[in-house]
């Protein structure tokens, strides 16, 4: 079947073709969840990237997409050097195209772009639970890159729905400090220097630029003592260009739905919503702490919580890699936990050569 289908790069015309493919494409569980990109595909991809390319499986018999996958240069702190690395995600494909070679010949148009040798490596992570696409990529099968695990990714979900904070955390958001944006782009980018694979930001990134579209440069908190910046964190909505639906319930969650929804109520957290709707969430992005000081980190958080809990937003998502020294304070603030799995990405046959420390990973979730 797939001798029917060609891959190229996606055109400006293929933008709602790329849309219905998310619609139609969910991950599968107890909450089946779609990844949406209403209302440009293409706008929202580019979030966090140099260069974005959108590779498609085109059905040469009717024209219609039928599958699709992106590969991102981006500029990331690499053992302490900032230089450009590859991501690989968006990977997509509708049921009934699903099997025989189809995912080997997308590859091979993903090797062919990497001659271009604009990056040595790529991350990318997969989300746990989805084995379809875990055994499809991982499993050293013949045409594929090697995948190369690098631990999980720790997703906090911090509920926004109640929050009273009677005490001052002494952060204050950027339209009321005394520091300049270039202090605190300063400031993110000496933490993230220290791990593997941090993004490395520019003013220009946090004055309107078109890799963190979207996000306002007032909504950075900041906290400091006698000048110095102790921690940041930012909020970023994206809901107006990237979405999370709920596409289905398990038949018991459904059937539970009630019951859970009367409990949250009681215990300030989330409810289930209806099948169709939107998961509101926030990310918290571009966090720094000074020495990892949890006590920093949580009073960071607490701000958040006070100025945006009660405004319609279930949770406030902070990602951090399992072995960083902050992951156990975002387990104990989160109602839930989403874990991934974190990868390297390489083709042994480039000829490009790289020996990587063994510092820590950070990337920033509001970009995958």
């Amino acid at each position: 079947m797939s001798a029917r289908f060609r891959f190229e790069l996606a055109r400006e015309s293929d933008e709602p073709a790329l849309r219905n493919i998310l619609r139609n494409t969910s991950m599968q569980g107890d909450v089946s969840l779609s990844f949406e990109r209403e209302p440009n595909y293409l706008m929202a991809e580019r979030l966090g990237n140099v260069r974005t390319q959108i590779v498609v499986g085109r059905d040469t018999v009717t024209g219609d997409i039928v599958g699709c996958g992106s590969r991102s240069i981006r500029e990331a702190y690499v053992d302490g050097r900032s230089m450009r690395i590859g991501y690989l995600g968006g990977l997509r494909i509708l049921p009934e195209a699903q099997g025989g070679s189809l995912l080997v010949r997308g590859y091979r148009l993903f090797r062919s772009l990497h001659e271009d040798n604009e990056v040595p490596f790529y991350i990318t992570s997969i989300l746990n639970g989805n084995a379809r696409a875990e055994k499809a990529l991982t499993g050293a099968r013949a045409g594929l890159p090697i995948y190369a695990p690098l631990g999980k990714m720790i997703t906090g979900l911090i509920p926004l729905v109640r929050f009273r904070s009677r005490r001052s955390t002494g952060v204050v958001r950027m339209a009321e400090c005394s520091h300049d944006v270039s202090d605190v782009v300063g400031t993110i980018n000496a933490y993230n220097r220290r791990w593997q694979f941090a993004p490395a930001y520019s003013e220009d990134d946090f004055r309107g630029g078109v890799k963190l579209r979207g996000f306002s440069a007032e909504n950075l908190y900041v906290r400091s003592n006698d000048g110095e910046i102790l921690g940041t964190i930012g909020v970023w909505d994206q809901h107006d260009f990237k979405q999370t639906v709920i596409r289905s319930y398990s038949g018991l969650l459904t059937r539970m739905r009630p019951f859970y929804n009367l409990y949250a109520v009681s215990c300030a957290i989330p409810q289930l919503p209806p099948v169709g709707s939107f998961v509101r969430n926030l990310y918290g992005s571009f966090a720094s702490v000074k020495d990892d000081d949890p006590v920093v980190f949580r009073s960071l958080l607490d701000a958040v919580r006070r100025d945006w809990s009660g405004k319609g937003y279930s949770y406030l998502t902070v990602g951090f890699h399992e072995a960083h020294p902050l992951a156990r304070m975002l387990v104990r603030q989160s109602a839930r936990v989403i874990k991934s799995t974190l990868y390297l990405v390489h083709w042994p046959d480039d000829g490009q050569r790289f020996e990587l420390s063994r510092r820590i990973p950070h990337v920033e979730i509001s970009t995958l």
